[in-house]
Formats: C-alpha cells, sequence, structure tokens
C-alpha cells in the first residue's frame, strides 16, 4: 500500500474544482465577429457552405455579415470561404443599397455560376443582382436567365423579395410569371443567341406546372435568335384563360410573321384584335403593327407606323426603356428614310438623353462614334 505525500493531497484539492470547470465548459466553442461589430462567443456552428455559416440555435449567418471568427476543425474551410464569399458578397449587397446596378456586374458576375441552382437567402441576393447589372449594361436577354433563377426561388418563398437591401424590390405577376421589368420581347440577336442555352435551361429547372411567362419568354426570345421551332414549340402551351397570356396567342404569330418578312400578316392579325388587349401587351402589339407598316415603303403607310410606334413612348416612357428606345428608334429610321430630317432629330436627341442604356440607345451612340449618319 502505497502512502500519498502531502503534496499529491494538495495536489488534488487544486484540481478537483479546475476538471469540473473543464466538464463544464463547451466543448469546441467556436467565435464569429460579424461586420456590425456584433461578438458571438462560445456558440457551436453547426455547418458551412456557399450560403453561410449554420449556428446552433441562430441559424444560417451569410458570409457578408462576418468580418472574422475561429471554428475549430473547420477554420481551414471557413477562411476559405469568408475570403472568395465575404467580401464579394458584402459589395454587392452595398452597391444594391445605393442602386448602383451597373456597377454590380463585376461582383454578381462572378458570383452568380456559384449561386445560379442553389436556393437561399444568399443565391436570390446574387441572382437578382445579375439580373439588374444585366438589364443596367443592356443585356436583357442574358438578365432573363437570372430572373428565372430568381423566380424559382419566389415561387416556393416569396418572403425572400424582403431579404434585399435597398428601395428596389422584383416586380412580377404570381399567376403567370410576367414581368414588367423584363420586356417579353428581345433585339440584339447576337444576345438572344448566346443566352438562349442557358435560358431555356434555367426556364426547365422552374418547379412544374411551368408559369405561362416561361412559354412567352422562352419562345419570343427563340424567335430573335432565329429558331422558329423551338418558339412554336414553346407557343403552343400558351393557354386562354388569362387575358395577359391569350394576347399572345397572336402576338406570337405576329412576331414570327415580322421575323420572316411577313408583314401584311402581321397587320391582319393585330389591327382588329389591339383595342381590346391587355394596356400591357397593347404596347408590344404597337410596336409589331408599327414595323409591318413602316416596311410598306409608302408615305401614308409609313406615317400611320410611326404613329403606332410613337404610342409606345408616349404611354410607357422610361418604365419600359427597351420597347420605348426600339419604338423610337424604328420611328427615326423610318423619318430619315421619308426626308422628314427635322422631326428625326428630335427623336435621336430624345434617345440619347433618355435611352440610352437601352439596347437601341447603344446602337445609335455606336452608329454615332462610327461616323454614321443617325
Amino acid at each position: 500500500m502505497f502512502r500519498r505525500s502531502s503534496g499529491g493531497r494538495l495536489l488534488a484539492i487544486i484540481a478537483a474544482p479546475l476538471f469540473t470547470l473543464w466538464l463544464a465548459a463547451p466543448v469546441c466553442a467556436d467565435r464569429l465577429i460579424l461586420r456590425n461589430l456584433e461578438i458571438l462567443n462560445n456558440v457551436k456552428v453547426l455547418s458551412l457552405d456557399e450560403d453561410g455559416v449554420n449556428v446552433d440555435g441562430q441559424g444560417i449567418i451569410g458570409w457578408d455579415q462576418i468580418e472574422r471568427g475561429a471554428v475549430g476543425l473547420k477554420q481551414d474551410q471557413f477562411d476559405k470561404r469568408l475570403q472568395d464569399l465575404g467580401g464579394p458578397l458584402f459589395r454587392l449587397r452595398q452597391r444594391l443599397s445605393v442602386g448602383d446596378y451597373v456597377g454590380l456586374a463585376e461582383q454578381a458576375e462572378a458570383l452568380f455560376p456559384i449561386y445560379a441552382e442553389r436556393n437561399s437567402e444568399t443565391a436570390y441576393l446574387v441572382c437578382q443582382a445579375t439580373m439588374w447589372s444585366r438589364q443596367a449594361s443592356g443585356r436583357p436577354a442574358a438578365a432573363l436567365e437570372a430572373y428565372f433563377r430568381s423566380l424559382k426561388m419566389l415561387r416556393g418563398k416569396a418572403g425572400l423579395i424582403g431579404t434585399l437591401p435597398g428601395e428596389r424590390k422584383l416586380s412580377f405577376d404570381a399567376a403567370t410569371g410576367l414581368s414588367p421589368e423584363l420586356e417579353p420581347i428581345f433585339f440584339d440577336v447576337e444576345e438572344a443567341k448566346a443566352a438562349l442555352p442557358r435560358v431555356k435551361a434555367a426556364a426547365q429547372d422552374l418547379q412544374t406546372p411551368l408559369p405561362q411567362a416561361t412559354f412567352i419568354y422562352v419562345g419570343s426570345l427563340a424567335i430573335a435568335a432565329g429558331d422558329m421551332q423551338l418558339a412554336d414549340k414553346s407557343f403552343e402551351n400558351l393557354r386562354a384563360d388569362n387575358a395577359l397570356i391569350s394576347d399572345w396567342r397572336v402576338i406570337a404569330p405576329a412576331l414570327r410573321d415580322l421575323a420572316r418578312g411577313e408583314e401584311d400578316q402581321v397587320i391582319v392579325q393585330i389591327e382588329a384584335r389591339l383595342p381590346g388587349m391587355h394596356p400591357f401587351n397593347q404596347s408590344i402589339a404597337h410596336y409589331l403593327l408599327g414595323n409591318a407598316r413602316i416596311a410598306d415603303g409608302m408615305q401614308s403607310a409609313v406615317q400611320r407606323g410611326v404613329l403606332d410606334l410613337m404610342y409606345v413612348p408616349a404611354i410607357e416612357g422610361t418604365q419600359r426603356s427597351e420597347l420605348s428606345a426600339a419604338a423610337l428608334y424604328q420611328s427615326l429610321t423610318a423619318l430619315q428614310k421619308a426626308g422628314e430630317t427635322s422631326q428625326a432629330a428630335s427623336l435621336r436627341k430624345e434617345i440619347l438623353e433618355n435611352y440610352s442604356g437601352a439596347y437601341f440607345g447603344q446602337r445609335l451612340r455606336e452608329q454615332i462614334n462610327r461616323g454614321e449618319d443617325h
């Protein structure tokens, strides 16, 4: 039998409460410091991924909210994701807060491939920012891909709209999926061709039943890209039980015929139905009808066509900048050909002053820079 020395007894007396405290302390306690200077001590990080850090009892904290942290065995993963995602997401949120949609592009385009197929608050932030940045840079066809990604998340959780920083919130029709922010008619052939495969994939990824807007947007984009087979296939799905959608059973073939150079058919299809169309669709119908008429070349037809085209900016203005700019540009071209230089000059000024960011505004500026007569 061994006798315990007095020193051993003293060590045991001191160690006992320390051992008790060690047992009571949190195991692998984590610590996060947020950008708003809030410190989360003794928390437990359950997991982390592209969407953020999942903290026990608090849910997911986005990377854009985190300044730094200590997370035990997950430290290497944490540091890498915070470095790769935290800064870009924070800058994206800041630009959205102040409405700098052109300035969003660098961060949005870098992050979009990472978040396009995810479903989270962060993913919605990125996809919505990508849509608006592409629109602001005159790329509506590319913006459509990001819109479909955003729409997929909003159909499952409409409250995501309220999580965006800044005053702007996406406007869309929940029943059909159409958005007044995104014109269902496209003008840039090369952009349409480049965007179509990705837009089609994003549309197919939406939950069934697919919103009627997907058939309109994809069909219209396919016409711009010259894929008439896909356009016809898309438009076959349009229903007649919604006024906003049923008009497209007339507009769609007119859009296709105009692309084929069959202007007389467009006039026949649109003219009689136009007065009864939904106001949103009336402007598109006026645009198609105006283009069909000015193609005739006769002075009386051109004058009537310009009146149809001018209906669009008069009613819609900058609220539908792509369509208004297109109508003004086509009117400008028609008036120049007719020798109406004074009126043409007024329209030229209007486009440059109020629609410079739209596709036809950019096209006009490029023509001016090349020294072409416009």
